[in-house]
Formats: structure tokens, C-alpha cells, sequence
């Protein structure tokens, strides 16, 4: 993070101009309600100021580093004590001596200089404070901002991604193939063809309404997710298998909404669509400490010439993952031999 004051021209400036004003200010004290010289009084003005707006600005890095979250308050405030000692002991102990180096013979004004150490002092301490709390006040802003540009990209990333599951759930596809499905069962079986229809209706319904909700139980979640299987299976049979293994402790955990059904589709359709044989996708659900961990396998034909692909669906829930968590090591891809496999992590502490 770059300095409040010294990062930008703009910045720079500003902060030059302040102490400006803050030693002319000092300059015209001195010399109205103190009677000292024009010269003395700006030399004093311009000699302290400098040491008091010099020092001042390595007060951003112990700001930086003393955070309230990863050390105790005693640790802190020790560490300010001590900052405040050495920030005006320099300040004015520099101040000091080179304007003592500089009015040699000047007696009026050094009584005046040894007379006025104290209030230096309290100066210095003035000044320590507005500096940590300027340096508060712009971490806080920034953490603002950066919040609200956070959530901004995540809010156009889950309307990002609901176009997209509307394009890949809703495309004219997807609802062909299902209604061919259902209406060669209407002759071959109705009333499995009639619980494909409410099948199908279920999952368009919840397709649509879970994107509008935050996080959701990985349950629910699931029943989405076997709803589209189950329309699937109708149109491949036995050459789609499904295998799942959901642990007891996972049933509780919450995942965003609609996350993995993009995964899902990747491995139907580069697993089933493109392969002449028995194709296997096996779900494992577990929680690892504070992590809950799904996996999502699917067997491939190797022998089958792949397409390119542009990997939309999984750059959609890596960016989620990272909008949402803050972090780009939540999704993990490994290809072997002949199965093709994505990891998911899902930080429930941070939910």
C-alpha cells in the first residue's frame, strides 16, 4: 500500500502546502506575541516544522504493521508510547541544537528557545497524535472503498454468472434434448415421462430462484444438482453413472449458490457427450477442519479427439470463490490418464 502523502504528485503537494501554512503561522506567533526577530522566528518556524512533518511520515509504517487484529492492545499501545517518546525527543531534540548552532550570540532568542521546550514538547506530542489518527482515518477509508469496490465485483459476478447458468441451463439444447427425452417416454412409459416433466420444472425453478440468495446449505445445493442428473440419466441410461460420497459432518455447510452446477455440466458434457463409452462421475463431500472439501470426478474416453475449449465455466467459479473468499487457491484441477478432476474449498469460518 503506498504512502498516503509521498505515493502521488497530488498527494505530495498538499502535504507540503499544509506545513507551509503551519510555519507561517508559527512564523507570525513567534514574531507578534513573541517580539522575536522576522529572521529568527521563520528560521524556528521552518527548523521544527521540517523535523515534525519529516518524521511524521515513517508514522505510516508502524501504522501499517501494528494491527489491532493480530496483536494485543498492550503490545500496541506500548509500541505507541514509544514511538510518541522517540518522535518528539528527535523532533525537537534536532530542532533544538541546530538552531542553537545557528543564533550563536543571539541570547535573547536562545532564553527564548530553552524557555519554550516544553511547549515544543507538547507539540510534538499534538502532532504524533494527528498523524496517527490521519493515518487511522485513511486506512479506514481505504478499507471502505475497497470493501464496497469488492462487493460491487461480486455483485457483477453472481449477475455474470446467472446469465451464464441461464445461457447453459436455459439454452435450446439442453430443453430439446430433455423434451425429446420426455416425449419418447410418453410412449414408451408415461408416468416416467410425466415425473421428468415435474423433474425438469423443479430444477428450472431453482435454477432460477437460489441465485438470489447469498449462501446456501450444500443439501440444497445437491437436490439441484441430482435433479439435472436425473434429467441426464433419462437421455443416456446406463452410460451415465453416477457415484456419490456425502459426509454426515457436510450436511450443514454452506456453499454459494448454483457453485458447482457449472462443474457438474463440464463433466457431463466432456465426459458423456464426447466419450462411446460407460462414463462415471463420483461427488465427495468432506470437512477438513474449518474447510469443507467437494470433489467432482468424471472418467473420460481418451481416445476421443477433444474440442477446444474456452474453460468459461470453471474461470466463473474461480472467480467467485475469489470475490467471495478472497482467495485464488480455492479451486484446484488436475487431469490424469483418463479422469478428469476439480476440487472445490469452501471456507466456512469466513461465512
Amino acid at each position: 500500500m503506498i504512502h498516503p502523502f509521498t505515493g502521488k504528485i497530488k498527494q505530495l503537494y498538499f502535504y507540503i502546502t499544509v506545513w507551509v501554512l503551519i510555519s507561517m503561522v508559527h512564523t507570525v506567533i513567534l514574531f507578534i506575541l513573541y517580539q522575536q526577530s522576522l529572521l529568527s522566528a521563520l528560521l524556528d518556524a521552518v527548523v521544527f516544522n521540517f523535523f515534525f512533518s519529516f518524521t511524521g511520515l515513517s508514522l505510516w509504517y508502524m501504522v501499517r504493521y501494528l494491527n489491532f487484529e493480530n496483536q494485543t492492545f498492550y503490545f500496541i499501545c506500548t509500541n505507541y508510547l514509544g514511538a510518541a517518546v522517540i518522535y518528539v525527543f528527535f523532533s525537537v531534540g534536532s530542532g533544538y541544537f541546530i538552531l542553537n548552532a545557528i543564533n550563536i550570540g543571539n541570547n535573547k532568542y536562545l532564553e527564548f528557545l530553552d524557555a519554550s521546550l516544553p511547549w515544543r514538547g507538547i507539540s510534538g506530542i499534538f502532532y504524533f497524535l494527528a498523524f496517527i489518527m490521519s493515518y487511522y482515518l485513511i486506512l479506514f477509508s481505504r478499507t471502505i472503498k475497497e470493501k464496497q469496490l469488492k462487493e460491487a465485483e461480486l455483485k457483477a459476478a453472481i449477475q455474470e454468472t446467472e446469465l451464464s447458468m441461464l445461457k447453459s441451463q436455459l439454452n435450446p439444447h439442453f430443453i430439446f434434448n430433455s423434451l425429446n427425452s420426455i416425449n419418447a417416454l410418453t410412449i414408451l412409459d408415461p408416468k416416467a415421462a410425466g415425473e421428468m416433466i415435474v423433474k425438469l420444472s423443479t430444477f428450472l425453478r431453482k435454477s432460477l430462484d437460489q441465485g438470489k440468495i447469498p449462501f446456501i446449505c450444500i443439501e440444497e445445493e445437491l437436490e439441484t444438482i441430482n435433479l439435472y442428473l436425473d434429467i441426464e440419466k433419462i437421455r443416456f441410461g446406463e452410460k451415465l453413472q453416477i457415484k456419490s460420497d456425502i459426509k454426515d459432518s457436510v450436511k450443514s455447510s454452506l456453499i454459494p449458490p448454483m457453485l458447482l452446477q457449472p462443474l457438474i455440466e463440464n463433466a457431463v458434457k466432456h465426459g458423456v457427450y464426447e466419450s462411446l463409452e460407460c462414463i462415471e462421475i463420483i461427488i465427495n463431500a468432506e470437512l477438513v477442519k474449518d474447510l469443507l472439501h467437494i470433489s467432482i470426478e468424471n472418467t473420460f474416453d481418451p481416445e476421443i479427439k477433444k474440442e477446444s475449449r474456452k474453460g468459461i465455466g470453471l474461470r466463473n467459479v474461480a472467480q467467485r470463490l475469489f470475490l467471495t473468499f478472497g482467495r485464488s487457491d480455492l479451486l484446484k484441477v488436475n487431469r490424469a490418464h483418463r479422469k478428469f478432476r476439480v476440487d472445490v474449498l469452501i471456507p466456512q469460518k469466513q461465512i
